[in-house]
């Protein structure tokens, strides 16, 4: 796929256009000037969903605990 946009500091490339990606490591490559550079595997994880956050608000100095709900964080993250 082409680049959604390139810098000298960062090539920003587009997610996968499939409905459904392969959940795993797949191989990451970039085409320059006509030569592949491998940059390694991406991982594809399960999509999430995010129920609720609490809570709304808290104190601003990163101190505190924030609750995530929602399903499909087990397989994700452990």
């Amino acid at each position: 796929m082409n680049p959604v946009k390139v810098s000298e500091s960062m090539i920003q490339c587009p997610m996968s256009t499939q409905e459904k990606v392969p959940i795993g490591e797949v191989p990451f490559q970039v085409s320059i000037d006509g030569t592949w550079k491998d940059f390694g595997m991406f991982y594809y994880y399960d999509q999430i969903t995010l129920d609720t956050v609490s809570p709304k608000i808290g104190p601003s100095d990163g101190d505190g605990i924030i609750y995530f709900t929602g399903s499909n964080f087990r397989d994700n993250f452990d």
